[in-house]
């Protein structure tokens, strides 16, 4: 009954953190400037766009109704380390696919009255847009109101494929009473790190983007050691037509594992891949009562299960600050029965004795996280749903669901 007890509220806890990683909107303190030139300061709805947004919804205080506005009401506009800006610009959409590329060299211009994110300001500003499959870079120089698509384009030449990198000749054109030396742009290709680089040489700032210290395209591994408890249902099954089932809640167990992590690096690495093998063991024993022929009988249920589980999955953070957040996870796992995992049900019946001793299966399952992390430490409320820990047996089978309680400590 105490178990049962701690079990609730362990799922209570769960709920809790889950409906607070759902609800969390992401409202945090920006401005945007509207069409009459007033700056307006806000909260806006942080989405950490990867496609440029043409609205977005903010809300004057924390406790106001949450508002909406668009592209053509707002000149400009910043949240977190997002800044766009509203332009009316020649852009190109042609095509990378090679299914829809183009077979002529140059861009095909229509004006588009976008936002476009900028990425460095200073003596020359560096824009970009994305969009689905799509991404171009602007730049505008001090004595242009306008920005400029830098030109890249691929196109198909009978059976090759050819690129059209008139950018290089743009930044040479614009930079090269500062920068002189013709191999500087041949070597720049389109990309956002190596523009900002040559963009950033310009402007006279000392700042490395290179790829490898890019923190916006920087991925991170990390290892956590994650003890804990288990709290596990075991449910003996009889598949005969009488379909009898004897549930139980099973001893709490420790478990220990460890949290290999690899943050994806986009989205300001809110996401995450992991995989957490974990080593448990559960042993219970139990007197039930077996009914046969309108009478009661006395029986008995024993489950003993050591697993080594292996689960798979994502996890996505709600980042409070640098050290603070909440995450929530739901994976694969599948679990290895180890030693003399087995179930095993005793029971006389009319004039008979039956026992079913079977060793446990390896099986598999989903499980679903929420937790809280600080600093190095974490706690996490997971949910298993059902395993079926034997299964080929005649007459029965029996299943396995758990709800843990992880604690973390990151190694690294």
């Amino acid at each position: 009954m105490i178990f049962t007890g701690i079990k609730a509220k362990i799922g209570a806890l769960f709920l809790f953190v889950s409906s607070i990683a759902t609800a969390q909107t992401h409202f945090e303190k920006g401005y945007f400037i509207d069409n009459s030139g007033n700056k307006n300061d806000v909260l806006i709805k942080n989405l950490n766009w990867d496609n440029n947004p043409d609205k977005f919804t903010y809300k004057r205080t924390d406790k106001s109704e949450i508002l909406s506005a668009e592209i053509a009401g707002v000149q400009e506009f910043f949240v977190g380390e997002y800044l766009y800006k509203r332009f009316t610009v020649a852009i190109d959409r042609s095509s990378n696919n090679t299914d829809a590329m183009s077979i002529e060299k140059e861009p095909n211009y229509k004006n588009e009255i976008l936002f476009l994110r900028v990425l460095l300001s200073g003596d020359a500003t560096l824009y970009k847009f994305s969009d689905t499959n799509l991404i171009r870079f602007f730049y505008s120089m001090p004595a242009e109101e306008v920005p400029t698509q830098l030109i890249y384009k691929p196109y198909i030449n009978g059976s090759e494929i050819l690129y059209n990198n008139s950018f290089r000749g743009q930044l040479y054109d614009a930079f090269k009473k500062r920068i002189p030396e013709p191999g500087r742009y041949k070597k720049t290709t389109y990309n956002e790190n190596k523009l900002l680089g040559l963009f950033t040489v310009y402007n006279g700032q000392n700042i490395d983007y290179s790829q490898e210290n890019s923190s916006e395209n920087k991925s991170y591994f990390s290892l956590k050691v994650t003890p804990g408890i288990v709290f596990g249902t075991a449910s003996l099954q009889e598949t005969s037509a009488s379909g009898k089932s004897y549930n139980f809640s099973m001893s709490p167990s420790l478990r220990i594992g460890l949290d290999a992590e690899w943050t994806l690096p986009f989205n300001n690495n809110k996401w995450a891949l992991f995989a957490e093998p974990y080593f448990a063991s559960s042993k219970h024993k139990e007197d039930i009562t077996y009914a046969a022929y309108g009478t009661q009988y006395a029986s008995n249920a024993e489950v003993n299960y050591t697993y080594l589980a292996v689960p798979l999955g994502i996890r996505h953070y709600l980042y409070f600050n640098d050290n603070s957040s909440l995450f929530i996870n739901a994976a694969y796992s599948y679990a290895f029965a180890l030693g003399d995992s087995r179930a095993e049900f005793i029971y006389t019946g009319y004039n008979s004795f039956s026992r079913v001793n079977e060793k446990a299966n390896n099986s598999a399952n989903f499980a679903f996280g929420a937790g809280y992390r600080y600093k190095k430490y974490s706690i996490e409320a997971r949910y298993n749903t059902k395993r079926k820990i034997v299964a080929n047996y005649a007459s029965w089978q029996a299943d396995y669901t758990a709800v843990s309680l992880i604690l973390g400590y990151k190694l690294f």
